[in-house]
Order: structure tokens, then sequence, then C-alpha cells
């Protein structure tokens, strides 16, 4: 069996497990912008709330990681924020479409224990692969030598099955 739950759950059902305890905060902010034809575009800004942008013709989403100082503000207030930030880049990177001054209707997501904060400089043990003889682990938090993203994930559930076949 592959087990691919977050580390806090992983430790409910085996309690010796090593896991990260310190976690980092995600803001996902998702703009309702119908623009069909605009090409997919992905930024990277600076300097403000809005560290990630995708514009695609059904919508613009923001992220912003490590959002400590962000999670605990009111959703309107972020996304008037980050709307702003999001309508100067268009104007900057000549995106297409129109970028009404007023933000159009957003979702936010918060999740505050999005990716382990580990400490500079030291890479965190990872758990075992196979903590007992028929079960593997799987998930971004296994790798803890890369970054917890997608990438990381699909690695440890390879990395899984290869422990469950070998």
């Amino acid at each position: 069996m592959v087990l691919a739950l977050p580390p806090w759950s992983a430790a409910r059902l085996l309690p010796d497990l090593p896991v990260p305890t310190r976690y980092a905060p995600i803001l996902n902010l998702h703009f309702a912008r119908e623009a069909p034809g605009t090409p997919v575009r992905f930024v990277g800004l600076l300097g403000g709330l809005a560290q990630w942008v995708l514009v695609r013709p059904s919508g613009v989403s923001v992220t912003v990681s490590a959002a400590d100082e962000s999670i605990d503000a009111e959703s309107e207030t972020l996304a008037a924020r980050a709307w702003d930030e999001i309508r100067a880049a268009a104007r900057a990177f000549a995106l297409a479409g129109e970028w009404p001054e007023a933000p159009p209707p957003c979702r936010a997501v918060k999740e505050r224990r999005a990716t382990p904060r580990h400490i500079a400089g030291a890479t965190p043990p990872a758990p075992p692969r196979r903590p007992l003889a028929n079960l593997a682990l799987a998930g971004d938090w296994t790798l803890p030598a890369l970054p917890a993203t997608i990438e990381a994930a699909i690695r440890s559930g390879e990395a899984a099955a290869r422990a469950l076949r070998d």
C-alpha cells in the first residue's frame, strides 16, 4: 500500500514517524476574468503581495508563498491589493485584454500548513520510505532535499512504487 498523506496525518497513523513540525502558509487568489483568446502567461513579481501570477482566458490566479504576513488579512483587502499589482504588471508586460480598476470577483484559498518550513542550511532527514513491510510513503515532504512541489510529490510517488516492487 502507498500512503500519500500530509505529514501530520501520516504521523497520526504512524506515531513514531519523523515528520516536519513547522509549516509555511500559502495564499492563492483566483480572480474571475473572462478573456477568450487571451494567451496564457505566467509572471513572477517582486516587492509586493503577489509573487506568481497566472493569466488564463478564464481567469487570473495569484500565489503568495510563505504568506505569514498576509494569511490573516481579510480576503477583500488582499484581493484589492493583489489586483492593483496585477494591473501594474499587465501594463508593464503589455498583457492582452482589459484590466479594470475594480477587482473582479475573487476566491481566496488560505492553506496554513502548505509547505514544511526547514531550517536554512540543514536538510532534514527523510522519513523511511517503507516504515512497514507492506507500506510505502509518498508525498512531497518525504523528499526534503527538494522543495515541496508537484515535482517532489511525483518523484516520491515513483519512489514509493519502486520500494514496494523491489
